[in-house]
Order: C-alpha cells, then sequence, then structure tokens
C-alpha cells in the first residue's frame, strides 16, 4: 500500500494530472480545476428527444430534427458544444485520452439511469483507419468506451465493425457531405 502511494506521487510528478477543460495541471482527482467547475455544467431542460441538444419552444425535437431523418434511435449529451469544443479537441488530437474518464464520469452522473434502462449487450466503440490510429496512437472513442465500460459494467466490443476507408475529417462538412464521406467506410466483422 505505501509502495503504491509512493509509485502514484511519482507519477504525479512526472505526468501531472491537467484539467480536463481548460488544460491547466491540477491536484483534484476530478479532472477539472475550480474555475472550470463554476462555469461547465452538464446540459439540462429542455433537449432534442432525436439528437439531445438544447432545444427551444415547446417542440420535443430541435429545428434540425424535425427537418431531417437521422439513422440513430436517440443521443444523450453531455455538454453545450461550446463550452468544450477545445477540451474535445485535445482529446481527440492532442493525445489526451485521460480525458476519457471525466466524460464518462459526467456522462454516468447525467445519463447513468437511461444507459441502464438500455439493457445494452455491448458498448461498440467507432473505429478510426489505422493510418489516424499511428497518428493519434489511441482511438478516443474506444477510450472513452473503456472508461464507460468501467463505470456501468456494460462490456466493450472492439471487434465487431472494422474501419477498412480512410475518410477525410468530418468537422469541415455539412450533414450531406458527412454521410456520404462516410459511405463504404466500415465493415461488420461478426453478425451478432
Amino acid at each position: 500500500m505505501i509502495l503504491k502511494r509512493i509509485l502514484s506521487k511519482i507519477t504525479d510528478l512526472l505526468f501531472p494530472r491537467r484539467c480536463t477543460i481548460c488544460d491547466v495541471v491540477i491536484a483534484s482527482q476530478e479532472g477539472i480545476c475550480g474555475s472550470c467547475r463554476k462555469k461547465v455544467h452538464s446540459l439540462r431542460g429542455d433537449t432534442c428527444m432525436k439528437c439531445g441538444k438544447k432545444r427551444k419552444g415547446n417542440n420535443a425535437y430541435c429545428y434540425d430534427c424535425m427537418r431531417r431523418d437521422h439513422y440513430f434511435e436517440r443521443n444523450f449529451s453531455v455538454f453545450e458544444y461550446p463550452v468544450i469544443r477545445e477540451s474535445l479537441y485535445r482529446f481527440k488530437y492532442r493525445g489526451r485520452a485521460e480525458y476519457a474518464a471525466y466524460y464518462a464520469r459526467k456522462a454516468c452522473e447525467l445519463h447513468g439511469k437511461r444507459i441502464m434502462e438500455l439493457h445494452a449487450d455491448a458498448i461498440v466503440p467507432v473505429p478510426i483507419h489505422k493510418s489516424r490510429f499511428r497518428k493519434r496512437g489511441y482511438n478516443q472513442a474506444k477510450e472513452l468506451a473503456r472508461e464507460l465500460s468501467a463505470l456501468t459494467g456494460i462490456p466493450v466490443c472492439n471487434d465487431l465493425i472494422k474501419r477498412v476507408k480512410s475518410t477525410k475529417a468530418l468537422k469541415t462538412m455539412d450533414v450531406r457531405e458527412r454521410q456520404n464521406n462516410l459511405k463504404k467506410a466500415f465493415l461488420i466483422i461478426q453478425n451478432d
């Protein structure tokens, strides 16, 4: 036990924890600094019944979801995007895989009951192409899935889907371009 604490202190000195939102060095185990804790709030209240974004008015769906069909049943959002945009960028492109723990914890705090009510057999992270994996060193979806699995007990299945086509980054595309870009990018390995 003493050795474990010493190793933990050494690890903290060599690899200090950083705030998931602003990336400053922190001592807290929570994954977020005090000033960010005050400004980052979970998305609550009137959210779209389809995509999970903030919505306005009395409609059950946001403007986007009323205009177009989606190929998914339901999405649960945790944060408003502008608040964590930079954090997500670092998580995805700057090697901050450790942010997955904070994101998963917040997702479970806000949507844990809903997640468990789904009675999911597995969490299946979206795979990235091997060229992107070589560049990044990890798949952020897989990291988040692993953390969610640890909190929910739902197993992760990494071998159901394979990315067979390297696609362009989606962030600069509109909805139609995104859908076309992803066509034939994945292969189902097991028909489970």
